[in-house]
Formats: C-alpha cells, sequence, structure tokens
C-alpha cells in the first residue's frame, strides 16, 4: 500500500516528466516515473514491482 507522501511524489513525476510530441499532443512516462520512485523510496520500492505501478 502506498502512503499519501508516495502517491502525491508519483503524481508529480509523471506530469513532471512530460514530452510535447510534434503534434501537440503530451506523452507520459510510467516506466520514468517508477524509476525516480525507485530512487526516492529504495527501501519501500524493493517490495513494489513495475507491473503494480500499472494499475494503481
Amino acid at each position: 500500500m502506498l502512503t499519501i507522501e508516495q502517491r502525491s511524489f508519483l503524481l508529480e513525476s509523471y506530469f513532471r516528466n512530460d514530452v510535447k510530441l510534434e503534434n501537440g499532443e503530451w506523452s507520459y512516462s510510467m516506466p520514468v516515473c517508477f524509476e525516480e520512485f525507485r530512487e526516492r523510496f529504495a527501501a519501500e520500492a524493493a517490495s513494489f514491482s513495475y507491473q503494480y505501478f500499472i494499475f494503481l
């Protein structure tokens, strides 16, 4: 189970790592968010897999 702090971090990371495409749409990367989460919450992240984050 994620804490409020961890959920907030993921949401901020998701929007922080956006990329504007040539067609004007925005692209967001969950793998980048997961990697940032693993760096920030190393001890807690060991118990989560990337697949867990996809289905949040």
